[in-house]
Order: structure tokens, then sequence, then C-alpha cells
């Protein structure tokens, strides 16, 4: 299990697990939205680097993609 701070559930998601992991790495911040299954298979779904102050239109695009290839994955089962 990870430390606060390091993962966060999405607000605006129509999937309930979906998350947000945090990561930085050489002074940039990762975001991978991901979820676990419900055979507890952990899914990372798709992720971007964060910046500026457009937090609003990242989350919206970063969760419309995880939303589209979770919705795939799920089809393909």
């Amino acid at each position: 299990m990870l430390p606060a701070g390091y993962n966060r559930y999405f607000k605006g998601s129509k999937y309930s697990n979906l998350k947000e992991l945090r990561v930085q790495a050489q002074g940039r911040k990762y975001r991978i939205a991901f979820l676990f299954t419900g055979e507890r298979v952990c899914l990372l779904l798709t992720g971007d680097v964060k910046g500026g102050s457009e937090d609003k239109r990242f989350y919206k695009k970063l969760i419309s993609e995880a939303e589209t290839l979770y919705e795939q994955y799920l089809a393909s089962s």
C-alpha cells in the first residue's frame, strides 16, 4: 500500500475505482491513471507529465483517456 500523497481517487470519473498514481522524477511530475479490476489485477491505463496550472483540462483529458482504455479492456475481456 502506498502512503498518502502518492495516490488518490479521481473526482469526476464514472469509475469509482479509478485512481491517480503521483510520481516525480528529474523535476517532472508524472500522473498515471490506474485501477484494480474485480479480479484484483492492476491496470496502468495512461499517464502524462503534469505541468503548469491547467489542472482541470489536464485531469479531464487524463480521465477521459483512462475511461476509454478501460472500456476497451472490458469489451475485449
